[in-house]
This record gives C-alpha cells, sequence and structure tokens, in this order.
C-alpha cells in the first residue's frame, strides 16, 4: 500500500500559470533578436542591388481610363469611356521602315482614313459652287460665326475683292462695258491699263473703215445684179408674149414648173442671205448652213453647251407643283413651232423646230437666248427628237428629207430621202443608230444611220402613221394611224402582236408613256385623252380619261410631270390644261398663246417648270 500526498490544488495552479509567463517573456525577447538581424540583412541586400543591378524606368501610378487603347475600327465597347478616351491621338512606337503594316487598320482608303460627315445635300451644292467660283468654302469642321472669316477654308477674299468679283459678273452681262467677253468667255481683270484703251480705240477706228468699205462694195455689187435681173426679167417677158400664141395648154404647164422654180431660187436666196452672217457655216452642202449665235463656241476649260451644269443632278425627282407665272419667251421663228424637246434627263437645253424650215437650240439656264440654228430643210420640220444621249439631233420635213445632225457642232451626220413623205420618227434608245420612220404610204420604215439602208419595213397599217410609242422596255413599240387603229410591234419583227379597233374609236395622232411606264395616253380627235395598259393585253382604261379641251383637227402633244401626279396638254385656244392623273379632275387652265397651243414638255428635273410651244411663233417658260 502506497501513500499519496494530497497538495492543494491551487497552489500548483499558480505555480503552473508564472512558469508559463516565464517561458513567453525569454521566447519574445528571442525573436526580437531575429527581427533586427532579418532587417539588417535585407537592408544589405538592397545597398548591394543598387551598386550591381541595372537601373529600371520607374513605376509610375496613372489612371486604368488612359491605359486603355481604342483602335478607331472598334465598334463595340464592354465599359463606359469618357470623351477624352475616345478621341486621343494614337501613342505609342512606330516602325520606320514598315509604315503599311502599323496603318492597315487605320486606313479605309488608299490616302488614309475619312471619317464620315453628315450634311445636307443642298448645303454641299452651296459649298462646292462657292468654292470651285470664289476660291473658298465654310470649314465643316468649325462653327461660322456671323461677320467673321474664322470658318473659312480655301482663298479667303477680303471685302474689296467681292466687290471686284461683283463687278465682273456685271461686266459679263453688260455688253458696254470694256470688259465684256460674254457667257462663254473667260474672265479678264477689271485693271485695265491706259495703252490697252488705246489700242482697242485704234482697233475699233480701223474697223470702222473696212466694214464701210466692204458695205460700198456689196451696194455697188447688189445694184449690178437688180440690173442684170431687170434685163433678163424684160427679155423673158417678151418670149413669153410671143410664144404665149402657139399654145394655151403648155404655157398652164410651164407655169407650174415656173412657181416651182421660182420657190426654190427663193429658198436659195434666203439661204444665201443668211451665210452671209460673220458665223454661218457650212452643214455639209450647199443648202445646209448652222450659226452659232455667239463669240465663242467654247469656253477657257474647252467646254461647249452641251456640257451639262454641275448644279444638275439627274434622276432625284421631287415633288411636282403647278405653274403659277410666265418666266421667259424665246422668240426666233419666224412662223408657228412645230415641236419642242428637252435635252433628256438634264433640261438645260431646249430644241425646237417650226414651219420656217429652221431647227433652233436654246439655252435653259443661263442667258437663255438662241445659241444655234440649223438651216438644212426646204420645207417645214414636223418633228424633232434629241438621242438618248443628247449628243444628236433627228429631224423629219415635209420635203421628204430625214436629218441626223450633231448638236454640239450643228453639222449633217446622215441624211436620207424617202419616196414618201415622213410623218413621225424615234431614235430607238437601245441603239441609237436605229431610227423608225413613220411615213404617209401606210408603212414604218427601220433605217439603220451606219449603213445608209432601209433594213426592215412594218406594213400592217392601212392609213398614214401618226406616232411611233416605245413600251415593255424598249421590247416592244406602239403606232396609231390615221385608219383609227393602234397596233402594237415586237422590235424587229413585222408582225403585229395586238390590234386594237373599236367602232367609237377616232385617229390618235399623239402619244405619251407614263413614266410608271405602265400606261400610256393617246390624244383622241373627239376632245378626249384615253388611257391604256402596256401589259400583254393592252386593255382600254374606261374609267379614266380626260376632258374639257378641244383638240379635234390638232396634233397637240401630251406631257406628265416627273413624278406622274399631273397630266397636260394644249387645245385650240392657245391654253394649257392641267388634269390630275388619279382622280381625272382639271386643276388648272392657263392661257398661254394666241393660236394653237401645238406643244408642251415639262421640265425632267425642275418639276414645277413647263414649256409651251404655240403656233405664234413664240416659245414660254412657265413656273
Amino acid at each position: 500500500m502506497s501513500l499519496v500526498n494530497y497538495s492543494d490544488s491551487e497552489t500548483e495552479k499558480n505555480e503552473n500559470e508564472n512558469e508559463n509567463i516565464n517561458n513567453i517573456k525569454n521566447n519574445s525577447n528571442n525573436s526580437n533578436k531575429n527581427n533586427n538581424n532579418v532587417k539588417k540583412e535585407i537592408e544589405t541586400i538592397q545597398n548591394l542591388k543598387q551598386i550591381f543591378d541595372i537601373q529600371t524606368a520607374p513605376f509610375i501610378k496613372d489612371d486604368f481610363e488612359k491605359k486603355v487603347y481604342i483602335a478607331p475600327t472598334t465598334k463595340e465597347l464592354h465599359f463606359n469611356p469618357r470623351f477624352e478616351a475616345l478621341y486621343s491621338d494614337v501613342q505609342g512606337p512606330k516602325l520606320p521602315f514598315d509604315k503599311d503594316s502599323l496603318n492597315l487598320p487605320l486606313r479605309n482608303c488608299p490616302t488614309g482614313f475619312v471619317e464620315k460627315l453628315s450634311i445636307n445635300n443642298v448645303s454641299f451644292d452651296q459649298q462646292f459652287n462657292n468654292f470651285n467660283n470664289f476660291g473658298f468654302t465654310y470649314d465643316p469642321s468649325s462653327s461660322f460665326q456671323s461677320g467673321q472669316y474664322s470658318g473659312l477654308v480655301g482663298k479667303i477674299q477680303t471685302v474689296d475683292n467681292k466687290k471686284i468679283i461683283k463687278k465682273r459678273e456685271r461686266n459679263l452681262q453688260d455688253p458696254s462695258s470694256d470688259t465684256f467677253i460674254g457667257s462663254w468667255g473667260s474672265k479678264k481683270e477689271d485693271n485695265i491699263t491706259e495703252n490697252t484703251i488705246e489700242t482697242t480705240d485704234t482697233t475699233n477706228t480701223t474697223e470702222t473703215k473696212e466694214t464701210k468699205e466692204t458695205k460700198t462694195n456689196n451696194k455697188d455689187n447688189n445694184s449690178k445684179q437688180t440690173e442684170k435681173k431687170d434685163k433678163k426679167s424684160t427679155n423673158d417677158k417678151e418670149s413669153n408674149s410671143s410664144d404665149s400664141s402657139d399654145s394655151e395648154g403648155d404655157d398652164n404647164e410651164d407655169k407650174d414648173d415656173k412657181n416651182t422654180d421660182d420657190s426654190k431660187n427663193d429658198n436659195l436666196n434666203k439661204r444665201r442671205k443668211q451665210a452671209s452672217h460673220p458665223n454661218a457655216v457650212s452643214a455639209g452642202s450647199e443648202n445646209e448652213i448652222t450659226i452659232f449665235h455667239g463669240k465663242e463656241e467654247r469656253d477657257y476649260l474647252g467646254r461647249t453647251y452641251i456640257n451639262i451644269p454641275t448644279d444638275l443632278k439627274a434622276d432625284v425627282h421631287h415633288e411636282a407643283f403647278l405653274p403659277k407665272k410666265r418666266i421667259h419667251t424665246w422668240v426666233g421663228h419666224t412662223k408657228g413651232v412645230c415641236a419642242i424637246e428637252f435635252f433628256p434627263r438634264y433640261g438645260h437645253l431646249l430644241v425646237s423646230s417650226g414651219f420656217d424650215a429652221k431647227i433652233k437650240i436654246w439655252d435653259v439656264y443661263n442667258n437663255r437666248q438662241c445659241l444655234r440654228t440649223i438651216l438644212g430643210h426646204n420645207k417645214a420640220v414636223r418633228d424633232v427628237h434629241f438621242s438618248p444621249d443628247g449628243l444628236k439631233i433627228l429631224s423629219t420635213s415635209y420635203d421628204k428629207h430625214l436629218k441626223v445632225w450633231d448638236t454640239e457642232t450643228g453639222q449633217r451626220i446622215c441624211s436620207n430621202k424617202l419616196r414618201k413623205m415622213p410623218i413621225c420618227s424615234k431614235f430607238f434608245p437601245i441603239r441609237d443608230w436605229d431610227v423608225l420612220v413613220g411615213c404617209a404610204d401606210k408603212k414604218i420604215l427601220q433605217w439603220d444611220t451606219r449603213s445608209n439602208q432601209i433594213v426592215q419595213e412594218y406594213d400592217q397599217h392601212l392609213g398614214a402613221v401618226n406616232t411611233i410609242t416605245f413600251v415593255d422596255n424598249n421590247r416592244r413599240f406602239v403606232t396609231s394611224s390615221d385608219d383609227k387603229t393602234i397596233r402594237i410591234w415586237e422590235y424587229g419583227i413585222p408582225v403585229v402582236i395586238k390590234y386594237i379597233s373599236e367602232p367609237h374609236m377616232h385617229s390618235m395622232p399623239a402619244i405619251t408613256l407614263h413614266p410608271s411606264t405602265n400606261w400610256f395616253v393617246g390624244q383622241s380627235l373627239d376632245n378626249q385623252i384615253l388611257v391604256y395598259s402596256t401589259r400583254d393585253r393592252f386593255k382600254l382604261h374606261k374609267r379614266k380619261r380626260f376632258t374639257g379641251h378641244l383638240c379635234a383637227g390638232y396634233a397637240c402633244r401630251i406631257s406628265f410631270s416627273p413624278d406622274g401626279r399631273y397630266i397636260i396638254s394644249g387645245d385650240c385656244d392657245g391654253k394649257l390644261w392641267i388634269w390630275d392623273w388619279k382622280t381625272s379632275k382639271v386643276y388648272k387652265t392657263i392661257p398661254c398663246h394666241n393660236s394653237v397651243l401645238i406643244g408642251c414638255e415639262w421640265h425632267p428635273i425642275e418639276s414645277s417648270r413647263i414649256a409651251t410651244a404655240g403656233w405664234d411663233g413664240a416659245i414660254h417658260y412657265w413656273d
């Protein structure tokens, strides 16, 4: 048996706690010593690195948004950057020998990067014209403040230069000024020295002397010619009086022959007088003359009147408006006007033909004067048309001649004399060397202007052919005749596809195609306009007809507005009638001419302007 010492529990606990406290103090003293040693070692290592290691770039703190690179070609962003970060310059090193590889993502054109800028068409055209005319325009990247020129680009003109430009414009229109050149001439400086003025005075005096001498010589020649004509006429009278007792029947035949010869001689004399014009040039033969009404045919850039102005843009159709007043009147035909037509797609020129056997080309935009006169027919020119590109003019006359003219020079390209009288003609829109001609002998001829031969004949009508109109993407054409029928043909095949004839029908001397190409309209001689579809059946639209005007006996032309909302026609009283296409109601009637209004044309681009031609010899322009 062993003895157990039962000591106090409290005393034992106190002793154990004291031992633990002593142990902790000893450990803390040892750790402090170790930490001090570690710090000393770290300091020595850093000092050695500063001595022996390479010094790198210092670390600079910066924001996150400034470090982000946004390429110009990126289209999606997954965070919200600031405005400065979006439009900041591209920074960083570039390789000097490999420029293209770095700049490829930044280029969208061969010369660099082009940014898109939204700008109105009207303001763009205005700035474009200002830069071409005056050499300066507004800067689109900066806002323009009134009265300041900080927002301009180019050669900025001062106030004095602007006044000089205005003077030049006035001088171009004022023929009395010394710097008058004309609408197609090059601009000259207004500063004219005294020497130049003296030289002009001397040249004027010499010119006046020369003109006086030429006038006196012409008078002497004219007096001699009149004396010779008087002697010939007296001899002819004596011979006619002696021969009159022989046979009266032969005299009647001789009179007819003399009348025809006299008419030919009168035409030749007129042509000779017109050939004395200083700008008259022969257009192919002695009887064909072209006259340019101006000083210079080409401007300083070598352009002629056939060049399209930069302001005009084709195939931009605006909403059509009805005209209210007359803007201009072209006067030049001595007799009635037969036909007019605008230059295709642009309308900066207008061609007209008349009973005076003249073809005239008019300016529509600049000074609105007569640019050229073509004298190549002996009788009235019934029809005139531009080619699809506007470089040629086709004329049909009562002298049985078809002629093709150059619009720029007025020279005759080719001509053809037919056996019967041609009434209408049209260029084939796809090939402008093919021409379709409707004749009085009930035939339609296809004329190849290159070989000057008749290639095809379409012979089905029972009367004179009045109109030719192309439909169905120029694959077919519609013809009307005095036999009161309408026939549809396939181009190149002389077989009728569709034959339209009703007991109530009248002849249609004018047919026009709607701008939508789904309908064509015919001027019926019972004082109404009928509508037919251009689809396979070519049906009459019975509910749509336009009435109210008087056109019986006259081939009054029909025209449409560019958007197809309005239809216009003339009548025998000289009035212009305007109908609504949808409702067939009369919108407006305008008294235009003193006699028959035979032709009317709506401008292809300016949708509020109309040209009308009448038998009073005038051509009016309305807006």
